[in-house]
């Protein structure tokens, strides 16, 4: 035997649903100065609920609460169902630094000129 839910039950079921995976997001993804809460966060991408997929292409900020975790270059993937999916082309960690950077205690000083 077969159940059949009413479209109006469904729907509003649907929206309860996507309403609780908003509110338990901490990750959110800032971009052109909106956020974003993010439904899920991976090595190789994220994915954000939008009923029309917003612009997200280049660099965006992952946020955990207030603080930026990550700069990313970013680009939509897929788009269906309510959910976009964009992968990470390049990921830097906040606080990362180059393997070649050497801190030097002089940095910026200017020698005296030699006489």
């Amino acid at each position: 035997m077969e159940s059949v839910i009413p479209p109006d039950i469904s729907a509003a079921l649907e929206s309860d649903r996507r309403s609780k995976r908003r509110r338990a997001s901490r990750y959110r993804v800032s971009a052109a100065d909106r956020l974003y809460p993010l439904i899920e966060l991976s090595d190789h991408g994220f994915v954000i609920e939008a009923d029309e997929p917003p612009h997200l292409r280049g660099y965006v900020d992952i946020l955990e609460g207030d603080e930026r975790i990550a700069r990313c270059l970013s680009v939509c993937v897929a788009a269906d169902d309510g959910l976009v999916r964009y992968e990470f082309k390049r990921e830097s960690a906040i606080g990362d630094v180059p393997a070649d950077h050497v801190a030097s205690v002089n940095a910026g000083l200017l020698a005296a000129p030699e006489k």
